[in-house]
């Protein structure tokens, strides 16, 4: 990380990435979370980048904070309960608290986005996420 005013960080070299779904080769996909109060100290958000591999998702969850989408690459297929939408490069989705949703790669290249969690939710982790994740 280099800055002392303001942090600068790559996520490839500085952070280190977490495998989740490694129980279940459906939901396979590599995060690395870059912006949180431990990697640069913020206190109102949490920020990440994700790699869904073709043919894979997430799980179909909710949580308690918003969260904001942004697709640098891929395509996908954003699921929630009584609606879905194919997203690609560019497009942004929100997701209120409470609105189940679902990535799932519909392409046949990484589907690549960054996200926002707000206001800050604490501890973010597999487990917390399978807690919130609809069987």
């Amino acid at each position: 990380m280099r800055g002392k005013a303001f942090k600068v960080l790559n996520p490839l070299e500085d952070v280190e990435p977490e495998w989740w779904g490694k129980d279940d080769p459906r939901y396979l996909r590599c995060l690395w979370h870059t912006a949180t109060p431990k990697t640069v100290g913020v206190k109102n958000f949490w920020f990440g980048f994700e790699i869904i591999g073709p043919g894979k998702a997430g799980m179909m969850h909710s949580h308690d904070y918003e969260e904001l989408y942004f697709v640098l690459k891929g395509k996908a297929l954003m699921k929630g309960e009584h609606e879905e939408h194919v997203i690609g490069p560019y497009d942004t989705v929100f997701v209120p608290p409470g609105v189940m949703h679902q990535p799932k790669n519909i392409g046949s290249e990484d589907f690549v986005f960054v996200w926002v969690y707000a206001p800050l939710p604490g501890e973010v982790s597999e487990e917390r996420y399978k807690k919130q994740a609809k069987p």
